[in-house]
């Protein structure tokens, strides 16, 4: 997040990327049942 900081990201862009990075880890590991929120 402090990358992101760095190279001026807004809220919203952080929020969609983290989302973004959630939902590949969740459905990739989905039959391990791995909840990271």
């Amino acid at each position: 997040m402090f990358l992101l900081d760095l190279l001026g990201f807004s809220l919203d862009e952080k929020f969609k990327v983290y989302f973004s990075c959630a939902s590949y880890f969740y459905f990739k590991n989905s039959h391990q049942a791995v909840f990271l929120i």
